[in-house]
């Protein structure tokens, strides 16, 4: 196996175009980053954000995804404060999210954490909308971040729901939820919502974003640098959700494996 070591990390982020003003939203899977030399396993995560600390001084922000499925597929309490992050989100989102320094979003199904300078802006929203007006996934696209790949594929792109909420495509529907959220011990007020497939068409909205993947290779957008015997990518968000609009405009189901077989006596055609 292939070793690098922590700075040939940070070289490579930097060459990828990392600094001190920039927002990285980051989806990692650390056990397929590969070996780092001298770093025991269990210590990735937090050398890691040092890394991220160095590039981004204190100017920069870092966010990453903190889900809790559990609140949406189990109807568990979600807590701000100490809910686990969804494992398959990877242990580097589940170690930014309880820093000391760290700041997480109210929606448990699309949750985000930060930290830096605009991690307040874009984790204490006031309200625990998914993707709408004013959540947390809205307030970070204002701020032009990047779309950051360590050690895991494209289809970690947590990002085209959001490009599919803002399209409208028909295969997904606003579900109110009323388990409860918890901050401070205290139960919040506000509506918690979030886009989802509807349970009938489950089986055929099998997502597959490797199209969307190459042609956003081809037209050097997506920027692919090995890293070992792995890759580390990275995406301008904004230009993702242009071109994720316009393959939308030219196939409503572009993202997905194949066309629901829609039926005339169900939702979304009913």
């Amino acid at each position: 196996m292939n070793e690098h070591g922590i700075r040939d990390l940070e070289s490579i982020l930097i060459s990828l175009g990392l600094n001190s003003n920039s927002n990285i939203l980051c989806h990692s899977s650390l056990m397929h980053l590969g070996k780092l030399k001298n770093i025991d396993i269990v210590d990735y995560p937090k050398k890691i954000l040092e890394v991220f600390s160095k590039i981004l001084a204190n100017t920069g922000t870092l966010i990453v995804p903190s889900s809790n499925f559990d609140y949406g597929i189990k109807k568990v309490t979600h807590n701000i404060d100490n809910s686990p992050v969804s494992k398959s989100l990877g242990s580097f989102s589940n170690y930014v999210t309880f820093h000391s320094s760290s700041y997480r979003s109210l929606n448990p199904i699309f949750a985000l954490s930060a930290i830096g300078k605009n991690s307040k802006d874009i984790c204490l929203q006031s309200n625990a909308l998914a993707f709408g007006e004013g959540s947390a996934w809205d307030i970070l696209f204002t701020y032009k971040p990047k779309i950051l790949y360590l050690g895991c594929g494209f289809e970690y792109t947590t990002f085209i729901r959001f490009i599919e909420f803002k399209y409208g495509v028909p295969y997904l529907y606003n579900k109110l939820f009323t388990t409860s959220v918890v901050r401070d011990n205290e139960k919040i007020d506000y509506s918690v919502i979030a886009p989802l497939r509807y349970h009938h068409l489950n089986d055929q909205t099998v997502y597959n974003l490797s199209k969307f993947e190459q042609y956003l290779i081809e037209k050097k957008i997506l920027i692919v640098k090995k890293f070992g015997e792995t890759k580390i990518m990275l995406i301008d968000m904004h230009e993702c959700f242009d071109e994720g609009i316009k393959c939308l405009e030219k196939d409503l189901h572009y993202f997905l494996a194949k066309k629901p077989s829609y039926n005339e006596t169900e939702y979304p055609l009913y």
